[in-house]
């Protein structure tokens, strides 16, 4: 805005007029943003029959410089918002590696991850490493994918980059069992399913993750769930809890004071004394599930 050589003075405003509508095209709808605003045209047309004068060479310098500043603002705005989503991309990447797979049984997650979310919802990749307490014989991989996704998918699993299992896997749970003998030292895992799915491609939502199943538990026996196991459809779930107590590194194991409630003489014979039994920090729980047959599964851990 140009004011008159006796009026710079005074005030300049702008008005600014907003229009809105009941509905609009998808197609139409921009994300939020703020205010874009355009540079005035030139006053004049370049033409060869037209020659220039002083004021269309001012006026055209004017709007070749300000053109020029509105270029420089956005290349700075782009370096800006690209150095954002930088460091967000490396916080999430943060978040992901220290989300620790769900692991039950004689085993720990260390070091970082790969493909697990928080959620419990897992990339086609999947990768972390585990350190058994104790000898492990096996691990079991429970997950379950949705009935939506569209075809049954082949799911890999890899013990220290050697191939172990593989199934295909449908709608809904699934298990993968890997017979291995496993030491009491760093072992990586890695998961690999064959497809994956994207609910805001297929405009079933706005999850934006490629996603291939959820990841529910990753479970390590030992030989002593082993022989839990093989009491699966027995009622006389303190039996086996016995049988267990001797086949473990401390044969009296007997839960402290406050802990479990013993099996009976009756059930299992004598109760070990007082004396027999192992120092405090190693102890025992027996978890007792009830299954739809209104059997029983004695799971046996050792604590340290």
């Amino acid at each position: 805005m140009q004011l008159p050589a006796g009026m710079k003075e005074v005030s300049r405003k702008s008005l600014s007029i907003y229009l809105y509508t009941r509905e609009r095209p998808a197609t139409e709808i921009a994300p939020s943003h703020g205010t874009f605003y355009v540079p005035r045209p030139l006053p004049f047309e370049l033409s060869p029959e037209r020659a220039l004068s002083l004021d269309d060479i001012k006026e055209t310098n004017f709007a070749l410089r300000h053109r020029d500043r509105w270029i420089e603002y956005y290349q700075n705005l782009e370096l800006k918002l690209s150095g954002q989503l930088e460091a967000q991309g490396r916080y999430l990447k943060q978040i992901l590696s220290d989300t620790k797979p769900p692991l039950s049984g004689p085993a720990k997650a260390t070091g970082k991850s790969q493909g697990l979310y928080p959620d419990g919802w897992a990339l086609q990749d999947v990768a972390f490493t585990v350190n058994p307490t104790s000898t492990v014989t096996g691990f079991c991989i429970r997950g379950w994918i949705p009935d939506f996704f569209p075809d049954p998918m082949t799911i890999d699993v890899s013990v220290n980059g050697v191939p172990a299992m593989q199934i295909t896997a449908a709608s809904g749970s699934f298990e993968i069992r890997v017979e291995q003998n496993l030491e009491a030292e760093p072992v990586a895992i890695s998961i690999h399913a064959s497809g994956s799915y994207n609910s805001a491609s297929e405009g079933k939502g706005n999850d934006e993750r490629d996603l291939s199943f959820v990841l529910s538990e990753v479970e390590f026996f030992t030989p002593r769930f082993r022989l839990a196991a093989r009491c699966l459809s027995s009622r006389k779930y303190f039996c086996a809890a016995r049988s267990l107590a001797r086949q473990a590194d401390h044969p009296h194991d007997l839960p402290p004071k406050g802990g479990p409630e013993r099996p009976s003489a009756a059930m299992c014979g004598p109760v070990p004394s007082a004396a027999s039994r192992a120092p405090p920090r190693a102890y025992w729980h027996a978890a007792i599930t009830a299954s739809s047959r209104v059997s029983f599964v004695v799971r046996w851990a050792t604590v340290i």
